[in-house]
């Protein structure tokens, strides 16, 4: 089976329409780590894989193995706010 590669979302509107559009196939347990991440993106943007995982009342190696690419995106939204709040001058 080919997969097709697709731009990263760069909103968090643009995600949750991408993980959306996808949703309903996926099996149970992405389908609950998936919501877990796009409902709480403050905390997949700064939290350890293993806070995330307990949080969502998942295994770790399970959402570390098979949610990378939704993790990555939603912290690709909001690096760089991070970036610059290390800036100096920075207002945030």
């Amino acid at each position: 089976m080919a997969t097709i590669a697709t731009a990263a979302p760069r909103t968090l509107e643009s995600l949750k329409a991408e993980v959306g559009d996808r949703f309903q196939g996926f099996p149970p347990r992405l389908q609950s780590a998936a919501r877990y991440l796009v409902d709480h993106p403050n905390a997949a943007a700064v939290d350890t894989i293993t806070a995330l995982a307990d949080a969502a009342g998942l295994h770790a190696t399970f959402l570390a193995l098979s949610l990378p690419m939704l993790v990555l995106g939603i912290i690709a939204i909001f690096l760089p706010a991070l970036r610059d709040l290390d800036r100096p001058g920075s207002t945030q």
